[in-house]
């Protein structure tokens, strides 16, 4: 843009370097050969309704269908803030969806063992 001429436009943009995604290997884009987002977020939501129904009771799962959603955004958005973002970054869904280590369930979880904590 500046050297177009557009040097007042061109003091407002600011550069934000991403490095590339990959899903266990394979490219991520919003192109057909590729993964998309939206496709990583469907898969999320049915392996987060997995862990959910692996995990919880019965009863649980009657007060809570939001769960397996909620669980399912947190884990991508926290697998992806979690790396710094110029770097490449390979996404694992057994990072992302672990209850025993530092990802998103494990957080939601410990927050809610201790609000259950507290209530008691």
């Amino acid at each position: 843009m500046w050297v177009l001429g557009y040097r007042k436009q061109a003091m407002n943009f600011l550069h934000f370097p991403i490095g590339l995604l990959t899903l266990e290997g394979q490219r991520m884009s919003a192109e057909r050969r590729y993964v998309t987002f939206d496709q990583l977020l469907d898969e999320a939501l049915l392996r987060a309704r997995e862990e959910v129904d692996k995990r919880s009771s019965e009863h649980l799962r009657k007060l809570s269908n939001t769960s397996p959603e909620s669980l399912s955004i947190s884990a991508v958005r926290y697998a992806m803030l979690s790396v710094e973002a110029a770097r490449s970054t390979n996404f694992t869904w057994d990072r992302a969806l672990n209850f025993e280590a530092n990802s998103a369930p494990f957080i939601n979880y410990a927050y809610t063992r201790g609000l259950g904590i507290l209530k008691n």
